[in-house]
């Protein structure tokens, strides 16, 4: 059985950890508020660019690998993680929520929503508003809004943290499939 990891090199800890610092803050564009990578494709644009500039063509090969985290689960983490602030969000292969800190790679907490799959899933989004803060994961059917800090859901959303996308639709819903990827 194959075993996924997820790893993060040196220089993706320095962008990571850039995000936090005036400099990096500075130096984004306007329309992009944050140096971080707290949507998928790193802005509501899905450009896949980051602004932050500790990696280049001229140190890129000397780039070595910081940590590496072992999921102790089979298949293949396809995932899109999210880097807010120190914080690094990524799903597992068995469709679990975690959370890592991004210059040690120490497991902050694992949020397992119940939901026995596997598959591709890129669907984590962070949301703030003032000291409000979200992360939502779209988990096959479900959507959950987890407290950033403890991978708790937040019960005032939806039904106990949790909105199953199929409620609403035409006809019995349970019959209906849908699946976040």
């Amino acid at each position: 059985m194959k075993y996924g990891s997820v790893a993060l090199f040196a220089g993706g800890v320095l962008c990571a950890l850039g995000a936090l610092g005036a400099r990096a803050a500075a130096q984004a564009a306007p329309s992009r508020p944050t140096a971080g990578w707290q949507v998928y494709g790193a802005h509501a644009a899905g450009d896949r660019y980051s602004e932050l500039t500790q990696i280049s063509r001229a140190n890129v090969a000397g780039l070595r690998e910081a940590w590496r985290f072992t999921l102790d689960e089979p298949g293949d983490p396809e995932t899109n993680p999210l880097i807010v602030g120190r914080t690094l969000y990524a799903y597992t292969p068995s469709l679990k929520v975690i959370a890592l800190d991004g210059a040690s790679g120490k497991l902050r907490w694992t949020f397992d929503p119940g939901v026995h799959g596997t598959g591709p899933s890129r669907g984590l989004a962070y949301w703030r508003a003032g000291k409000a803060q979200r992360l939502f994961a779209g988990v096959m059917n479900r959507l959950f809004a987890l407290d950033p800090a403890t991978g708790e859901p937040i019960k005032s959303f939806g039904e106990d943290g949790a909105v199953d996308l199929r409620k609403g639709l035409r006809g019995d819903y349970s019959q209906h499939y849908v699946s976040l990827t």
